[in-house]
């Protein structure tokens, strides 16, 4: 039965045939029979990309009912899930336990999957994504069949696979390490875009995590420093929550009165509630270049009375995954969230224009309209990824339009 299908923002809807599998065994038939007729297959998540990276003009499968958590070690520091997993209930099952995971971004019911497979990431300038904590996973190829993968099993497609933008398979399993589990010891407070685009680097030295969101058409930011300790929990008050959420969460005019400290534990910390639904682009660029690319992101968004919710400016540590954003550079993100039902395409085109000429790389679950020849001089490991992909799917079962628009069609044998 074909069912309407949409993501979180509702920028993005197909109609689609829908699964739910609950075990392995019904992934691999699924991809098996699709293979024999076909038929396209794509893995959907929790549907938080605004991307049309899960859209698929034939199956789309859904892992709601495939999330169990399936061994932990705590003396190695090692989890394995099921692909389903919602990364808010991974981080409840770790902290009862005393365990954590060592960075996450503010989505927190995407699946462990759908982040890995967009190198989904948080803040703090010594912590790297999501999926740089990988270190093994169970693949599902284009005929159906399970690769065991680790670096030293196979280490190409260890290295695409942590970040496979559910090009290269169906991913089943991953297990990840954890950290003792710690809080965040936070301050947010209203300050002066000038006085922290200045004291930029200092910043990122003086603090685990730091990030800012900039208010559209004002010279206020809203800034969240961080400091990870194992100190007694200082919750907020139901006042503060809402306050906090307010700022930090999609509706930046709600600045604090005043700053705002609290300690707590930091999957929880790192959780902003969502008020209106809205549009996001995110781009990477050398840490370096950080500063530079968001004043220029603000005076075209002023000069042109563009109408956007708000600039968020992160960063992240480098990784040696193939397709990451984050990949071989020190990396600041900077976003532009836009509210849903205004006029955004050019916008954010311009932004794309901006982030181009300062070597960026999109986030491959946000919004971009960059094709396959600008994106492959982006990244060193692009031909890696592509001879993988040739190898584990060279039908293009996991085809879609997205892959097609930015990586290019599956060429067998390559």
């Amino acid at each position: 039965m074909s069912v309407l299908w949409k993501n979180w923002a509702g920028n993005q809807r197909a109609l689609v045939e829908l699964s739910r599998p609950t075990t392995e065994h019904e992934l691999c038939s699924i991809v098996a029979r699709a293979a024999e007729t076909g038929t396209r297959v794509k893995v959907v998540g929790a549907g938080r990309s605004f991307s049309d990276v899960a859209i698929t003009d034939g199956l789309a499968v859904e892992l709601c009912d495939y999330g169990r958590i399936l061994s932990l070690d705590t003396s190695a520091g090692l989890v394995s899930v099921q692909a389903g997993a919602p990364v808010r209930e991974l981080s409840e099952f770790l902290w009862t336990r005393g365990l954590a995971l060592d960075n996450l971004g503010d989505f927190d019911d995407q699946t462990i999957g759908g982040t890995a497979a967009t190198a989904s990431h948080g803040t703090g300038a010594r912590f790297r994504g999501i999926s740089a904590g990988i270190v093994g996973l169970r693949i599902i190829d284009g005929a159906g069949a399970v690769h065991d993968c680790t670096m030293d099993s196979d280490p190409e497609l260890f290295r695409a696979a942590r970040a496979g933008l559910g090009a290269l398979g169906v991913v089943s399993a991953i297990t990840l390490r954890v950290v003792p589990a710690f809080n965040l010891r936070l301050l947010e407070e209203a300050r002066l875009f000038g006085a922290v685009v200045e004291s930029f680097d200092d910043l990122l030295a003086a603090h685990d995590h730091f990030e800012f969101s900039w208010v559209p058409h004002t010279e206020r930011v809203l800034t969240r420093t961080g400091r990870r300790n194992t100190e007694p929990i200082e919750s907020r008050g139901r006042w503060d929550h809402w306050r906090a959420g307010g700022s930090s969460a999609r509706n930046p005019q709600a600045l604090p009165d005043g700053p705002l400290r609290y300690n707590e534990p930091a999957h929880r910390v790192w959780r902003n509630p969502r008020g209106p639904r809205f549009i996001e682009s995110e781009h990477a660029v050398p840490i370096e270049a950080t500063t530079a690319a968001a004043g220029e992101v603000r005076r075209w968004i002023e000069s042109n009375g563009a109408e956007v919710l708000s600039m968020g400016v992160r960063v992240a540590a480098g990784d040696d995954i193939a397709l990451s954003p984050s990949q071989g550079r020190p990396t600041g993100y900077i976003s532009v969230r836009c509210r849903r039902r205004a006029p955004h395409e050019g916008y954010l085109r311009a932004v794309d224009a901006i982030m181009s000429a300062h070597g960026g790389r999109p986030h491959w679950g946000k919004v971009h309209h960059m094709g396959a020849a600008a994106l492959a001089p982006l990244y060193p490991e692009w031909d890696l990824f592509q001879a993988v992909r040739s190898r584990i799917d060279p039908a293009g079962v996991f085809e879609n339009s997205y892959t097609r628009r930015c990586l290019g069609p599956v060429h067998p044998g390559t």
